[in-house]
């Protein structure tokens, strides 16, 4: 039976930490498809700016970033 392809959604309040994960998966070659924000550290406009810089940086246009909670849950 053929193996399905998974999809990889990766949520984080992109800082330091969160950034080194998504390079390290990105490095691994794992099947990110998207980058879902929300508020942590920082407000939910910092953390998706940080994230749709840190993807461009590194030339990945297939990722797609979603604004996630402005609020902890």
């Amino acid at each position: 039976m053929p193996e399905r392809e998974r999809n990889l959604m990766l949520d984080c309040d992109t800082g330091e930490d969160d950034a080194l994960a998504i390079l390290v998966a990105l490095q691994h070659k794992l099947p990110v498809h998207y980058v879902i924000t929300s508020h942590g550290n920082s407000p939910l406009d910092n953390t998706t700016r940080n994230t749709s810089r840190l993807i461009s940086y590194v030339g990945n246009h297939e990722i797609k970033v979603i604004k996630g909670s402005a609020r902890s849950l």
